[in-house]
């Protein structure tokens, strides 16, 4: 996530649900277009939809790693007793299941406020905006005048 600090950073993400349509994607010249004509810094990442694709090796060393911080929280009876049955269900200890929940809801909420789901056609017109974009108004030049002296005063 930290990729998504930068505001001069753009990051392409495209869910596959096959390695046969990522491989036929890869091969079309649209995906050369974007790369070559880009003036800003991209990242274009694909994605192979499957849930199980991560090795066990690597979930084992991602649950070995020390967890050192701390968070509490005040919940009512009826939350507990929710948040304990919820657990009992998944076969996970509270604590687990409390920071699993937590962690998913967050990744989730960042996403929701970070990241833009385009559809097909909206993906091509920001494209296109990228590779030939408009040349500016005058409005925006002079915006851009008005801009520069206040940032040169300071």
């Amino acid at each position: 996530m930290s990729e998504w600090s930068d505001p001069a950073l753009f990051v392409f993400y495209k869910n596959w649900a096959s390695r046969a349509a990522l491989d036929v994607h890869l091969e079309t010249p649209h995906l050369q277009d974007i790369t070559r004509g880009l003036q800003c810094t991209a990242i274009y990442r694909t994605i192979l939809r499957r849930e199980d694709s991560m090795p066990l090796a690597l979930k084992k060393q991602q649950k070995q790693i020390r967890k050192i911080e701390r968070i509490e929280a005040r919940l009512n009876a009826e939350q507990k007793r929710r948040i304990e049955y919820a657990a009992s269900l998944k076969g996970t200890s509270i604590s687990d299941f409390m920071v699993s929940s937590a962690d998913d809801a967050a990744v989730q909420t960042i996403q929701q406020h970070e990241v833009w789901t385009l559809t097909d056609r909206d993906r091509k017109v920001f494209v296109e905006a990228l590779l030939h974009p408009p040349a500016p108004s005058a409005r925006m030049k002079a915006a851009a005048r008005r801009y520069r002296r206040r940032i040169g005063d300071s």
